[in-house]
């Protein structure tokens, strides 16, 4: 319709609300092309504020160098322009590369910035706040974050209800086994229809993933494998591209191992291990060595496998001491132990 009316303004936005329906899902190439066939002459400043689905497509797609060099484009229109969601979705971009590379207290103070730069825009503010949550959580800080995950998720509406499955893995990350499984048995009632399909579903694939992983629960694994297998070889981006959470390989490793695939978690694991180093993120692949590849070569206990798994175990375990992931440090250490 906005084609056959032949308005700018008008294409710009139908362009825009299809993007907005777009983020979350695995349809990179869609979202690339719609990117191409955004009018070349934007009829506003803040329409073009919002012109990103190139960036968060190179994004999705590991691109470090890509993404990094519109993102130096876009920081410059947002500081030309002085649109206050152009200079927080720049920095949230900020704050995700710091997380990424497990420079804590510079993405809690860039999130800060960001939040002051909203006007209070209760949506971005809550965004802000995820952003320190989620540096909370990689630092190991589990414990810290749970009360704040549990007012939240009582409190949110319901498109924030991915944050469940933060919270189901926050429980079991502590050792919370019964409230974990409690609050999952809510999640997958109906084959997880609980969980919005929105843009914050790739979280839910991360955070439920590990779980399934940390409490071997293979009921929901099955659920949830096909779900993630749809995001194979991509980045799990949720919202707007303001965080990156894993390769989703990662998880679809979590979960083949989960159900006893060992071989196809070791392969799995070699993929998400190459994207998360192609894309420079340290804390990614530290986790990925982790969480679960060592456990399940050890657990496999083929030729040569006690071997690979001392070495991941090493390289997790010096990176988490490095970075500062805490609980990482303590649990490859545990399993090193015992290996």
């Amino acid at each position: 319709m906005a084609r056959h009316l032949g308005g700018a303004e008008d294409l710009e936005l139908a362009l825009q609300a299809k993007m907005f329906c777009l983020m979350g899902t695995p349809e990179v190439e869609q979202l690339e092309h719609l990117e191409q066939e955004h009018v070349v002459s934007v009829a506003t400043a803040y329409l073009k504020a919002t012109q990103n689905g190139d960036m968060i497509a190179a994004l999705i797609r590991g691109q470090r160098d890509a993404f990094e060099g519109r993102l130096e484009e876009f920081r410059g229109f947002a500081e030309g322009s002085r649109i206050s969601y152009a200079r927080y979705f720049a920095l949230c971009c900020d704050v995700l590369l710091a997380l990424a590379e497990g420079r804590f207290k510079e993405a809690k103070r860039l999130a800060a910035s960001a939040r002051d730069v909203t006007s209070r825009n209760p949506a971005l503010t809550i965004g802000c706040s995820l952003l320190v949550s989620g540096a909370r959580l990689e630092q190991g800080r589990e414990a810290e974050v749970i009360p704040d995950l549990e007012r939240f998720v009582v409190t949110a509406p319901a498109w924030l209800g991915t944050h469940r499955a933060v919270l189901v893995n926050a429980y079991a990350a502590v050792g919370r086994e019964h409230e974990a499984r409690t609050e999952l048995e809510r999640l997958t009632v109906h084959s997880l229809a609980a969980i919005p399909r929105n843009w914050g579903f790739p979280l839910a694939v991360r955070h439920l993933a590990e779980a399934c992983a940390r409490l071997g629960d293979r009921q929901t694994a099955q659920l949830l494998e096909p779900l993630a297998v749809a995001y194979s070889g991509l980045l799990l981006v949720p919202y707007h591209g303001i965080v990156v959470e894993a390769a989703a390989d990662r998880a679809c490793a979590q979960l083949a191992a989960t159900l006893g695939r060992l071989d196809e978690a070791d392969a799995l694991y070699q993929r998400a291990l190459e994207l998360e180093e192609g894309f420079r993120a340290p804390v990614l692949a530290a986790r990925t060595r982790y969480y679960w590849w060592a456990r399940a070569l050890a657990e496999r206990a083929k030729p040569g496998d006690a071997e690979r798994a001392h070495t991941l175990l090493a390289d997790s375990l010096a990176a988490a001491r490095r970075i500062g992931m805490r609980s990482l440090e303590r649990e490859a250490a545990a399993l090193e132990a015992a290996a």
